[in-house]
């Protein structure tokens, strides 16, 4: 009797140790695992930069813009079909953002730029978005959901891209009536006071 017991207490004692030992390992690896959604929607900018190299190389001697270059003409669509060109808006002040959804400091800034589009664009400004990764559809569904009214462009050929051979997104270009780059931004906008700070700073708005 007594042996009969002291075998299913072992045989209990075992198994709760291999229970302990899977919830154990299972935890490991869990927390080993790599969060691909995290990965997928804040991508490093060093993904984007050798992109650009490549581009470079394939382009051969690009010449990266500068300030005090003339900005590179294109003719791209808008996410509602409209045919923009840069050249035809030649006389307006531009605020040229390059961006990708998927860039965490680029979609932030994206609700930025709709304040600054209501307020000042009765005066010539034109605040212009170029997506060079994500489709004409998901960028038309993101303005939908946002509720962004300022012209939105996809670059799916990355023409843009071959132009202007950003290091990384966010970038924003400031084009006077000329043509001519005043400012470029590397990086994300803080909030709207900042974005209108530059514009007041190269006397984009008054």
């Amino acid at each position: 009797m007594n042996i009969e017991i002291k075998g299913k207490s072992r045989y209990l004692e075992l198994l709760l140790a291999v229970v302990v030992l899977c919830l154990t390992f299972s935890g490991c690896r869990a927390a080993a695992r790599p969060d691909n959604s995290t990965k997928q929607k804040n991508p490093s900018n060093s993904e984007l930069e050798q992109y650009n190299q490549k581009v470079a190389q394939q382009q051969g001697e690009v010449k990266k813009i500068e300030v005090g270059d003339a900005a590179p003409d294109f003719t791209l669509t808008d996410i509602n079909g409209n045919t923009v060109s840069l050249s035809g808006l030649r006389g307006k002040k531009i605020l040229l953002n390059m961006w990708w959804l998927r860039c965490k400091g680029c979609a932030e800034e994206m609700e930025y730029f709709q304040p600054v589009h209501e307020n000042w664009s009765q005066q010539g400004l034109v605040v212009m978005a170029i997506s060079t990764y994500d489709t004409a559809n998901i960028v038309r569904a993101y303005a939908q959901a946002e509720k962004l009214t300022y012209t939105m462009i996809t670059d799916e050929g990355k023409r843009m891209h071959r132009s202007y051979i950003i290091c990384g997104v966010p970038t924003t270009f400031f084009i006077d009536e000329e043509g001519v780059v005043r400012a470029i931004k590397d990086g994300a906008f803080n909030d709207v006071e900042e974005i209108e700070a530059m514009l007041r700073e190269y006397d984009f708005i008054k």
